[in-house]
């Protein structure tokens, strides 16, 4: 008889809405849907630290399409949040995290799609439909926006990062360009992308600047400025040869600057382009990635982690022009510097200082659920190991 009990209880639960429970580490991979990134369909861009608070919602949920019915509202304690965007030691870091909550909740991934006459329309959806930033009780409550499903739960493709990498990128270019490759790194070790559709995906197609029928040097700017990346002396495009890779930009200091070279020094992956020519005009770039050798000799971890040492890795999280290492003076130097856990100790390695959450769902969503299997409220929230809140809200943790 109790047998059976059980039984009837793992169907009911079955049927209804779950969380599934996760832990989180830095080991622990951020999914977000390949539909955000739809060729030359598609268009988002966000600064470094919203993206920082997408990627820890994104860490935070479950990545299986169908695990998430009910899109939850998620409680994080501040002091972790401000660790995980490297605010922890900044003076007005509250105005700062209040700015950046503004910028992400404005921002959306845009959807292109055309009239009947021909005419471009675009559809934006927000990732996120409200936050509450609570001095007080100091949490940050954040709810996902529903209709961002499909560009945060793919079910089809996902690409899959881990935040001891893409925290260590520190420009907005540098986020982008590492979500837009990584997605294509087990598959395409060279991807083709046409510079007037990579312009619009960024919100550069109409910047003076990078717009060819304004500016001679657009498209100079733009491998300059954006991706980071110049021509060498004596190159020339072969149109049916093998061509080399472009150098990666330097600043006054000879250091390595830009989008390609700091997703290279800091991540999993290398990133070299060039651009391709039709008659005598740019119009395509070819990215060449690779994934980094995960055997390392001692010898090499020694090298690397002495080169690592000189980065100020204690901010790792914070997006500034550090971390660049003055002896990597090739791209070869580069693609050797495989990230390794550093001995020092960072405080955003630490795996209690991951921003870790609880999920709440509403009163009213609890109610007509409990109709619907015919129980009590208190019954049905108990099975799923929710609590009933103050507010008369029900709460578990996710992990």
């Amino acid at each position: 008889m109790f047998a059976r009990k059980i039984r009837m209880i793992m169907e009911e639960r079955r049927n209804l809405p779950t969380v599934k429970k996760e832990r989180q580490s830095m080991e622990k991979a951020a999914h977000i849907s390949t539909e955000i990134f739809v060729y030359g369909r598609t268009r988002w861009r966000m600064k470094v630290r919203p993206f920082r608070l997408l990627m820890m919602v994104c860490q935070a949920i479950s990545s299986e399409k169908g695990q998430l019915p009910i899109f939850p509202e998620y409680v994080f304690p501040l002091g972790k949040v401000f660790t995980y965007l490297g605010l922890e030691k900044t003076k007005g870091r509250y105005d700062l995290l209040a700015e950046d909550l503004r910028e992400f909740l404005s921002s959306c991934v845009e959807i292109k799609s055309y009239t009947k006459r021909g005419a471009q329309r675009w559809t934006g959806t927000s990732f996120i439909t409200w936050y509450l930033l609570d001095e007080e009780e100091s949490v940050l409550n954040i709810q996902i926006n529903e209709k961002a499903r499909d560009y945060l739960f793919g079910m089809n493709r996902w690409c899959s990062m881990q935040p001891k990498f893409y925290l260590r990128l520190s420009t907005e270019y540098q986020n982008w360009f590492y979500t837009f490759l990584r997605k294509e790194l087990n598959f395409k070790p060279k991807i083709t992308v046409e510079i007037s559709v990579l312009k619009e995906m960024l919100y550069l197609d109409k910047t003076p600047s990078y717009n060819t029928t304004k500016n001679p040097n657009a498209n100079d700017n733009f491998f300059k400025r954006v991706i980071g990346i110049r021509k060498p002396k004596d190159w020339k495009y072969t149109p049916k040869g093998k061509n080399t890779p472009w150098e990666y930009t330097k600043d006054s200091k000879g250091e390595y600057t830009g989008a390609l070279a700091g997703i290279t020094m800091h991540t999993d992956m290398n990133v070299t382009a060039y651009p391709v020519k039709t008659g005598r005009s740019y119009t395509a770039i070819i990215f060449e990635i690779s994934s980094k050798a995960k055997v390392l000799t001692e010898a090499t971890k020694v090298r690397v982690r002495k080169e690592s040492s000189k980065h100020d890795i204690q901010d790792m999280g914070k997006p500034t022009r550090q971390g660049r290492s003055k002896k990597l003076q090739t791209i070869a130097d580069l693609f050797q510097t495989t990230p390794v856990v550093q001995k020092e100790k960072n405080p955003i390695m630490e795996k209690e200082q991951i921003p870790t959450g609880s999920v709440i769902i509403h009163n009213s969503t609890v109610l007509e659920l409990a109709r619907a299997q015919g129980i009590n409220a208190e019954s049905l929230a108990e099975r799923l190991g929710y609590k009933r809140r103050k507010d008369g809200d029900w709460e578990r943790s996710s992990y």
